[in-house]
């Protein structure tokens, strides 16, 4: 199926919602279910639609890669969508302020396959954090922890 993020299409294969049981899936909150991360920074919750999209990425590997030939980008989708499926807590993907002249306010910095699954299921936001090198400009690492 193709899958569309703003004006960046990307094929997203009928396979991979088959064996992780998602043909039928519908979203039952705006985002998946995020694990909190053990480095000092907030987890913040981000409607996908204020992302860039990856264009450069997709141009240069596709939105889906794979990683080595052992860790497949099927593979790695497949236990995005299981934890999806079964509401397991998922590691939030990793941002940074958007540059660009277009009206987005971030871009990704780790996180293409989370991202893009998150689209293809239906979600409309995406838990994040911020990346170590664009802290100073959100002005602050979490809670307990100030930029100075």
């Amino acid at each position: 199926m193709i899958c569309k993020h703003h004006d960046l299409a990307f094929e997203f294969k009928q396979e991979w919602l088959e064996i992780s049981n998602m043909t039928l899936f519908k979203p039952r909150s705006s985002s998946y279910s995020f694990a909190s991360v053990d480095d000092g920074r907030d987890v913040h919750i981000v409607n996908i639609l204020d992302i860039v999209p990856c264009e450069q990425r997709a141009a240069l590997k596709g939105v889906f890669c794979d990683k080595t030939p052992e860790h497949t980008a099927k593979d790695r989708v497949v236990s995005i969508l299981n934890g999806f499926h079964d509401n397991h807590l998922i590691e939030p993907v990793e941002i940074k302020p958007y540059q660009g002249k277009q009206k987005y306010q971030y871009q990704m910095h780790h996180g293409s396959h989370r991202l893009h699954c998150s689209i293809a299921v239906g979600f409309t936001h995406i838990p994040v954090v911020y990346s170590w090198g664009s802290l100073r400009y959100f002005g602050r690492c979490s809670s307990d922890h100030e930029i100075k």
